[in-house]
């Protein structure tokens, strides 16, 4: 059977050659296969629906029936079916709009977009099925499933989602996707004055040919799935998402509002990978479902360090020029793990008044501990920070209170409820949820070599610091700027002094937290 196929996309058009007969399974679809994969045969006249888009009387779709195709049975007992759909795809108009290609990968030539084949084993009940669409193109999907009905079961995925963020930026930076971006062509930190370095800037984007940012989505996996005797049922899967690209990435400078900012494309390289196993026990009046999870994540690319194009106001920090601020380092998402145990119960008692109790209890970890970074990566020779040298003593690990993040969250749910109905048109019902977050993460914004309590912000740039208030009437006559510095970060002696800071609204820590939240019902 042969026909011919039209699928419109926006500022193109896409036509596909169709043939062959029947689709076993419906994996993830694309832009071609909003739905998965369908058989490619021809509406039933006979059946409820013989239009394109037949609806139900309250208006709803619903499918149009196929044609029974009859699969072709081989000498050893196999069922087999099979279908392919295969043709090009033809696009005109402005066809690198980023809207055009943001979820899906048009480009013209050759398309495979979708084929599904199927053996099956009556007398054994063992099956195999496979089925995918765009192979080999960003927006590809496939999936494979075999094993044996009401025993066991292993499928495999594959599934690509392109994520096309812009199609007219224009790049100052070499390097897209690595951890440096270096200006191709500017000097970094501006030149003479703020005028001067942006005419200089325009100058260049105007130059610069239109570019594509954007990023890559690519989930692969696997699922056992086992029955056991005593209606007991086990499974494992495991997944991997990897992400690769680029996006659109927010930089500032400066302090108070800012001094300068840009918007430079953000390098990614990262992996999810999930594992999880469990079983369900369902007999009678119980059922019971165990089950665990692990996910961890990894960033291959640790620090993106950028050089910056701009002439900055400078901001806390003084007797450094404004050209001496040439790049900045980001601390990029870290590798953390998360774990999670859950286990839920229902349980009915029809004799006891109807009785059903049900209760989830789920325990949860997240961990990361990456390696801290500087300040600021530049030595800030020359410079001062209310009334403090700040030469080579905020662009070292030793600034900080602490090297790693060492930063771990402890949840726990408990979740019972209980109901009956002791008599006719009357039910009772109790619930008790408890939810508790243990955060142990702490971290403290104050400098060991100097004492200082604050941070720089945006790579030395600015700052955010507290001193004595001096307004007069706030704390003693002569009291210095520095009078907190000589406490060497302790909390306790600083809060001793007895001194009113400058100010209430700087960020000294983070804010770690325990809270536990007992919700009791009856109704």
């Amino acid at each position: 059977m042969t026909s011919l196929k039209r699928s419109v996309a926006i500022g193109g058009l896409a036509v596909v050659l169709v043939t062959g007969a029947a689709a076993a399974q419906e994996p993830s679809g694309n832009v071609f296969n909003p739905d998965g994969i369908r058989p490619s045969v021809e509406t039933d006249p006979d059946g409820m629906g013989i239009t394109e888009h037949p609806r139900t009387p309250t208006g709803r779709l619903h499918e149009s029936p196929r044609v029974v195709v009859e699969p072709r049975e081989t000498t050893g007992g196999w069922l087999v079916a099979a279908h392919v759909e295969a043709g090009a795809i033809v696009s005109g108009g402005d066809t690198d709009n980023a809207k055009f290609r943001e979820y899906r990968d048009l480009d013209a030539g050759a398309y495979l977009n979708s084929f599904a084949v199927s053996f099956e084993k009556p007398d054994t009940a063992r099956f195999i099925h496979a089925s995918g669409a765009a192979i080999g193109r960003d927006d590809q999907f496939l999936q494979v499933d075999g094993g044996r009905w009401n025993a066991w079961r292993i499928r495999g995925f594959l599934t690509g989602t392109p994520h096309v963020f812009t199609s007219t930026y224009r790049s100052l930076w070499t390097g897209i996707g690595t951890d440096t971006l270096r200006l191709a062509s500017l000097t970094p930190g501006g030149t003479i004055d703020a005028a001067t370095t942006q005419t200089a800037i325009q100058a260049v984007l105007a130059e610069t040919p239109y570019s594509d940012l954007g990023l890559t989505r690519t989930r692969t996996g696997a699922r056992f799935d086992l029955r056991l005797p005593r209606s007991t049922t086990f499974f494992a899967s495991v997944a991997n998402e990897q992400r690769t690209g680029s996006r659109p990435f927010g930089l500032v400078f400066g302090g108070g509002g800012g001094g300068g900012n840009t918007e430079p494309p953000e390098s990614i390289d990262a992996s999810t990978t999930d594992f999880s196993t469990g079983m369900s026990f369902g007999r009678g009046d119980t059922l019971l479902n165990l089950a665990g999870t692990v996910s961890l994540f990894r960033n291959d690319i640790d620090t993106l360090t950028i050089e910056n194009p701009l002439f900055v106001n400078l901001n806390t920090i003084t007797g450094i020029l404004p050209t001496s601020v040439t790049s900045a380092r980001y601390d990029l998402h870290p590798n953390n793990t998360y774990q999670n145990v859950r286990a839920e119960l229902a349980r009915r008692w029809p004799s006891l008044a109807g009785s059903r109790l049900t209760g989830v209890v789920s325990v949860a970890r997240y961990r990361q501990n990456d390696d801290l970074i500087p300040w600021t990566a530049s030595s800030l020779t020359g410079g001062v920070i209310n009334g403090v040298p700040a030469t080579d003593v905020w662009n070292t690990t030793a600034a900080l209170t602490k090297t790693t993040a060492d930063a771990t969250i402890d949840t726990l749910l408990v979740d019972v409820g209980w109901s009956l109905t002791p008599v006719r048109s009357l039910d009772l019902r109790a619930k008790l949820r408890v939810f508790d977050t243990d955060n142990d993460t702490t971290f403290v914004a104050c400098n060991p070599l100097t004492g200082q309590w604050g941070r720089l912000i945006n790579d030395g740039s600015g700052g955010s610091f507290v001193v004595p208030h001096a307004t007069p009437g706030n704390n003693l006559p002569g009291t210095p700027a520095t009078a907190y510095n000589a406490t060497g970060c302790n909390y306790a002696l600083t809060r001793g002094l007895g001194l009113v800071p400058s100010a209430g609204n700087v960020n000294l820590r983070n804010v770690p937290y325990a809270t536990r939240r007992p919700k009791p019902g009856l109704l």
